[in-house]
């Protein structure tokens, strides 16, 4: 039984002038959207590189993790070469 079944169970128990108010505070409380909802700006879209990744947050973590450990080890200073970039 989800929460939803005992909640409604619960209201099922209420008196029925009870529940007609219950009824009317809910349906004004649906019609407005909260505070909150209303303020939210959107999410920015995602870059390119971290769209693939969406649907695994861990494997996206473990990257990034492995990108900083990495970035700990070898010095940035190490990249700058003439030859392009590479060490």
């Amino acid at each position: 039984m989800t929460e939803v079944d005992r909640i409604f169970q619960d209201i099922q128990r209420l008196p029925t002038e009870e529940r007609k108010r219950l009824f009317e505070r809910l349906s004004h409380a649906l019609s407005e959207p909260p505070a909150l909802e209303a303020t939210q700006v959107p999410l920015p879209e995602p870059p390119p590189l971290i769209r693939p990744f969406m649907a695994e947050p861990d494997v996206l973590d473990e990257v990034c993790a492995m990108a900083m450990d990495d970035r700990k080890r070898d010095a940035l200073s190490a990249w700058d070469g003439d030859d392009g970039g590479t060490p």
